[in-house]
């Protein structure tokens, strides 16, 4: 493992979220699966996120008291209106690395999902 932390003995609270991977399966692919099937696999699909999910945030929540034990300082952001605009920077980077109109759809179907799955 990396030790980043006995390099680096401090950390911005900040909660960014959390990348876990995705599962992408073409249209045309899933329209070969029989339609009395895949609300059952996105049943499962679904149980599989939560766990997950569940899983990465209690390990970074462990992670994140280890390194506390071995000395990590962790401190509050000041202004946070001035680290989101340094994140839409960041943001505008990424798009042009991966491409507008990808990068556009894919924040399409992310604010679509996010509108329907409100926590």
């Amino acid at each position: 493992t990396t030790d980043l932390y006995s390099k680096a003995g401090n950390m911005l609270d900040m909660h960014w979220g959390f990348l876990t991977g995705a599962t992408v399966v073409r249209k045309d692919t899933w329209e070969k699966i029989p339609a009395d099937l895949r609300p059952k696999l996105l049943k499962i699909a679904a149980g599989y996120e939560a766990k997950v999910r569940a899983d990465v945030r209690k390990q970074n929540e462990d992670a994140i008291e280890q390194m506390k034990k071995r000395g990590l300082t962790i401190n509050s952001p000041g202004d946070i209106a001035d680290w989101q605009k340094a994140a839409m920077a960041a943001d505008a980077v990424v798009k042009a690395r991966v491409g507008g109109s990808f990068y556009d759809e894919v924040k399409k179907y992310r604010d679509e999902y996010r509108a329907q799955h409100k926590r």
